[in-house]
């Protein structure tokens, strides 16, 4: 049974799954690759406001690849409101898109999901960063994107980034909440920064419950939710691609998740790939306060 998850979990994160999947490329004009998309390692970070939403309005939903869900600010959100994301290495970006348009999705009812609130963002500037979230900050680009639908620009030249700060002054109706379905970032990352393994090995705290992670290598064994659910997968750079399985429910499905400096980011998903939620945890440093009960075990095999 292990074997056939570590290499379904392998398959997966070489080819990704169907939500991870970015477009099939056209034979005679082949897509750039979206370097920010968490299949590649991309991180969203939370803005200011984001757990007082739904997580369907979450900024992790803008890496995804899907325009299913997207973000979504609060009411009386005070703009210009800026987006804070990191590629997983240093990056040459060339150009990015932002995608306003919606795509409804088939709930396990039958029916479809609610057509997102808000109005798309209209104009924006592109900030690039190769020293930290923080900044120093360069200025690439500064334009006007369409209302619900995908709007690709080019930059004059390469710029070098690995952190990007996307600012958002208005919406088409000239307030909030505003909203946007998918950020994607055309480029090349470096090979040997993009592939460091990332250490995962810890303690981490999730509303669900603390979970705990035990790293061999590219291997990834876990517990979750008192120890009633267990991870198995794979890790390649910062990208974790595991198999989670709820015994007692008899429950299993996958999940995506991108390890940060102190954070966990990503996404499960139930049987056949179908959008579970969010995932993002926040890793304990001090084991006295991990409070991990039964999953403390699995560190100490």
């Amino acid at each position: 049974m292990r074997i056939l998850i570590l290499a379904g979990a392998a398959l997966a994160i070489a080819g990704c799954s169907v939500k991870d999947t970015e477009k099939a490329p056209d034979a005679a004009k082949p897509e750039p690759a979206n370097i920010l998309h968490i299949s590649r390692g991309g991180i969203a970070y939370p803005d200011g406001d984001e757990l007082k939403r739904h997580w369907s309005n979450y900024t992790i939903n803008l890496i995804d690849g899907s325009q299913a869900y997207g973000w979504t600010s609060e009411d009386k959100i005070s703009l210009p409101h800026d987006l804070f994301f990191e590629t997983a290495g240093s990056a040459k970006v060339t150009g990015f898109a932002l995608d306003s348009t919606f795509a409804p999705v088939q709930r396990e009812d039958g029916s479809a999901s609610n057509s997102p609130s808000g109005s798309p963002v209209r104009h924006f500037s592109l900030w690039a960063s190769t020293q930290s979230r923080g900044g120093p900050w360069t200025k690439v680009f500064q334009g006007e994107a369409k209302a619900d639908q995908r709007t690709a620009f080019t930059l004059p030249a390469p710029v070098a980034a690995r952190w990007l700060k996307l600012t958002v002054a208005d919406s088409w109706k000239g307030g909030a909440p505003v909203r946007l379905s998918e950020f994607e970032v055309y480029g090349s990352l470096d090979a040997k920064d993009a592939g460091a393994v990332a250490d995962v090995t810890g303690y981490y705290s999730h509303e669900y419950g603390p979970i705990v992670l035990r790293q061999d290598g590219h291997l990834i064994h876990g517990c979750y939710n008192n120890g009633d659910g267990q991870l198995e997968g794979m890790i390649v750079g910062r990208v974790m691609r595991l198999a989670w399985y709820m015994p007692k429910e008899k429950s299993v499905g996958m999940a995506t998740l991108v390890a940060g400096p102190d954070q966990l980011y990503g996404f499960w998903y139930r049987d056949q790939d179908r959008m579970g939620s969010p995932w993002n945890a926040t890793r304990v440093t001090d084991p006295a306060k991990a409070n991990v009960g039964p999953c403390a075990a699995l560190l100490r095999r």
